[in-house]
């Protein structure tokens, strides 16, 4: 049996209105040598009919279904465990890739073998295609600052403009954290980054994936209890890569972020108690990650007392001290 030079993992959930259009994007590539693993996770719509027509037709395509709806990221790790490629991509069933995807991440990854190669992508909003970069060149490869790549471009937490090694994955074992709703791609990337040694970013101007930002559906949309704790974890994955002349703007970046996050947990939605909820967000800000985060922002400029109250570290204290404001206002 041949086996094939990239392995593309799609999950599948619910696809039947856009799965098409995804999957005729990826079996009109440039670069043909690929399999495409189709993992339909409990669909109850048409989705696992529109894959097994597939199937029939392309002998590249491999169905696979799960018996018990178990998310994206263990959907993830089933199709690398059967990943048969060199190398693995991914893709999301609601989004479409342009005919050029897998040849430009390819042979621009395998060309810079020191570098992470990131591709610009177009954000599909309210029908228009918008480009990351947008005086982009289709031929140029820059090697790019990791910091702008994560604040400007917001190009560096995504797997489906990346290229992944199979073998490095099997050898540190690397899969997706099931238990992680928010950030479960940059923990996985940045854990690929770390074990691949890598310290240079690359970025293809040339925008290769188109990235369906409306659907309502989404991951992104949903409540998380946990919002507060999985976003600091991010946040520990990106601050090696963050140099010392960008360290205070990265750190403003995600305090101003975190803090707008501790009343998440309070929701009527959570699962948590009030106390289990005061818990919770305490545990968070005496974190050392947290503290990184705090000790490094210059936000607190215009609010000192405010920044006096959090670098107790003591939210209990900080709650007091927030109904506080609300009471004087």
């Amino acid at each position: 049996m041949h086996t094939p030079k990239i392995s593309i993992i799609v999950p599948v959930y619910n696809a039947e209105a856009t799965l098409s259009r995804c999957i005729e994007s990826l079996l009109c590539q440039t670069f043909q040598d690929f399999e495409i693993i189709l993992i339909d996770d409990c669909s109850k719509d048409q989705s696992r009919t529109i894959i097994k027509q597939y199937e029939n037709q392309d002998n590249r395509i491999k169905y696979v279904f799960t018996t018990k709806n178990g998310g994206s990221s263990a959907t993830r790790n089933l199709g690398l465990d059967l990943a048969r490629g060199e190398y693995v991509m991914f893709a999301d069933s609601d989004d479409f890739v342009t005919s050029d995807w897998i040849e430009k991440l390819y042979h621009t990854q395998t060309s810079n073998p020191n570098c992470l190669v990131v591709a610009n992508i177009f954000d599909i909003k309210k029908g228009q295609n918008i480009p990351r970069i947008h005086n982009y060149k289709d031929n140029c490869v820059v090697e790019m600052d990791y910091f702008k790549l994560f604040s400007e471009l917001h190009l560096d937490g995504y797997l489906i403009n990346k290229i992944f090694e199979k073998q490095v994955i099997e050898d540190n074992k690397l899969k997706f954290n099931v238990l992680q709703k928010e950030g479960e791609d940059v923990d996985f990337i940045f854990r690929y980054i770390k074990y691949k040694k890598y310290q240079k970013f690359c970025l293809i101007e040339k925008p290769l994936y188109y990235y369906w930002r409306d659907n309502e559906l989404s991951i992104t949309n949903s409540y998380n209890p946990n919002a507060l704790s999985e976003n600091l974890h991010c946040f520990e994955c990106r601050l090696p890569y963050v140099s010392k002349d960008n360290l205070t703007n990265f750190c403003d970046i995600y305090f101003s972020y975190l803090y707008g996050m501790f009343n998440i947990v309070f929701d009527k939605r959570s699962p948590k108690s009030f106390w289990q909820a005061m818990a919770y967000n305490h545990k968070v800000i005496t974190s050392p990650s947290f503290r990184i985060c705090v000790e490094n922002s210059q936000q607190g400029k215009s609010n000192i007392l405010l920044m006096h109250v959090i670098r107790t570290y003591n939210y209990y204290l900080i709650w007091i001290f927030q109904k506080l404001l609300v009471l004087i206002k």
